[in-house]
């Protein structure tokens, strides 16, 4: 009898250990004589999510792929729960999910179908994938869907099928390659709830995104890549929410509307201190859907908003041009 396929999938406690659950060292990516990774290095602890940003080529699919075990490094080791996959492959196979980029050649299979398909991979007992089966459809609200055609179904949706998939076995770290692009603010805030789910179960997990501002809301930290190598990390996950910049042609318009709506905000001075009549507000705000409906209100009450983001994302915003991030304001 094969052992491996009696065994239960992995659960993981919430919350950080001292051991990161992805582990990345020293990583060198050649390819016909042109460096794609420069002595990468990159940990993800059990229970954070970790955002993986930079500019197109920087190399952030290329390392996905690393740690997936898709491309195997030059040099370097990696670690995926403290398993070595270049020696043992299988088990940090068991032990990995991964979501890649593309996920609209699903073909004429339904979401039932292709969760059941996944189980039989990873050698779940037959008990325990229809369990795991049902489970996932259900919380990844795919009940009304689960026997159409996946190639059928919305782009949302089918990242939270695919999700579902990547998770299927309860991994000790997730890969998601672009897991919120070309979704709305409405479906990137439901597919950040059900990563938050995931860390909370003490997953790792490593997600990149062409903008940092895609994975402020969800993520513990940020790491950015340029030209294979990590130029920078910084904390962003805190317990009271995030803070957004509000950049408007009219410093009273928009301070009187704020005032009227009970927003509390924090007025932004320009580099010397001064305070001007085209206004740069910080806004702390819990969640992106939060963020959206005051954009709306501002619009509606005729305020000239020039600016709307992340504040870490508009660094000098009276002096530069800001943009509206990721959000569209409704009439």
């Amino acid at each position: 009898m094969n052992n491996v396929a009696e065994k239960e999938p992995s659960t993981h406690t919430s919350g950080n250990t001292d051991e990161p659950g992805l582990q990345l060292t020293n990583i060198v990516l050649t390819h016909r004589k042109r460096t794609i990774l420069d002595h990468t290095r990159l940990g993800v602890l059990p229970g954070t999510i970790t955002a993986l940003t930079g500019p197109a080529g920087s190399g952030k699919t290329t390392l996905m792929r690393v740690a997936a075990g898709i491309l195997r490094p030059t040099s370097g080791t990696i670690r995926i729960a403290g398993i070595d996959p270049t020696t043992h492959p299988q088990q940090a196979r068991a032990h990995t999910g991964w979501l890649p980029a593309t996920r609209t050649n699903l073909g004429p299979v339904t979401p039932r179908e292709l969760l059941r398909t996944f189980t039989i991979g990873h050698r779940l007992p037959e008990r325990t994938g229809r369990l795991r089966t049902n489970e996932l459809i259900e919380r990844m609200n795919l009940t009304h869907v689960a026997d159409t055609h996946a190639s059928t179904l919305p782009l949302a949706t089918q990242t939270l099928l695919m999700l579902a998939c990547a998770t299927i076995h309860n991994p000790a770290v997730l890969l998601l390659d672009e897991p919120l692009t070309g979704l709305d603010s409405d479906d990137r805030a439901h597919i950040a709830d059900h990563l938050r789910a995931e860390a909370h179960r003490g997953t790792a997990i490593l997600a990149t995104a062409p903008d940092p501002w895609l994975l402020d809301e969800v993520a513990h930290r940020c790491v950015t890549i340029d030209h294979g190598r990590i130029t920078g990390s910084h904390e962003l996950h805190t317990t009271n929410g995030h803070r957004w910049r509000i950049v408007s042609l009219d410093g009273d318009i928009l301070r009187t509307t704020l005032n009227a709506n009970g927003v509390d905000y924090e007025d932004v001075p320009t580099p010397d201190g001064r305070l001007t009549h085209r206004a740069a507000v910080d806004v702390a705000m819990t969640h992106e859907r939060e963020a959206t409906a005051l954009l709306n209100a501002l619009t509606r009450s005729g305020v000239p908003v020039y600016g709307f983001g992340p504040s870490n994302t508009t660094h000098t915003p009276l002096n530069e041009t800001p943009t509206i991030h990721g959000h569209e304001a409704t009439p």
